[in-house]
Order: C-alpha cells, then structure tokens, then sequence
C-alpha cells in the first residue's frame, strides 16, 4: 500500500496572482510537509465585482506562478510538488 501523501489547496481570485500568495504557499509547504500544493484560482467569485480579470488569464497567470514556486522549492530544498 502506498503511502498517505499530504496535499495543500490554496485557492483564491489570483487577481494577479503575487509575492503574498507565493510567501504563503511557501511557509505552509514547509511547515506542513507537503507533497504536493494546487494553486486554485477561482472562476467566477460571487464576492467580488465584474471588474476582475477573465478566468481565463487567471488561470494562466497563476499557472505562470505555479512554476516559479516550483523553481523556488527547489531552489530552498522544499521536497513539495
């Protein structure tokens, strides 16, 4: 049987996408051991007005993120996916 691996959500409009969410991305795939980490950005959140950027390019942007945090776990020896 494989072992249980702990995997992070960290969800939110991304709006753009920047250095606070990566800080605590980071602090939390630490702190928790992490395996993995998902950055969830949100399609369209009721709370928020009309005016934010499509889903589309939010989605892209926190994949564009998602790589750099992958960059800087290896670069700080952070074992996280």
């Amino acid at each position: 049987m494989s072992a249980i691996k702990k995997i992070g959500l960290l969800g939110g409009t991304f709006d753009p996408p920047h250095l606070g969410h990566l800080k605590l991305a980071t602090h939390f795939a630490k702190v928790l051991h992490l395996d993995e980490l998902l950055l969830i950005p949100s399609g369209e959140p009721w709370q928020k007005d009309s005016k934010i950027t499509s889903a589309e390019i939010r989605f892209q942007l926190t994949e564009a993120a998602g790589i750099d945090l992958a960059r800087a776990f290896l670069y700080l020896k952070i074992p996280t996916r």
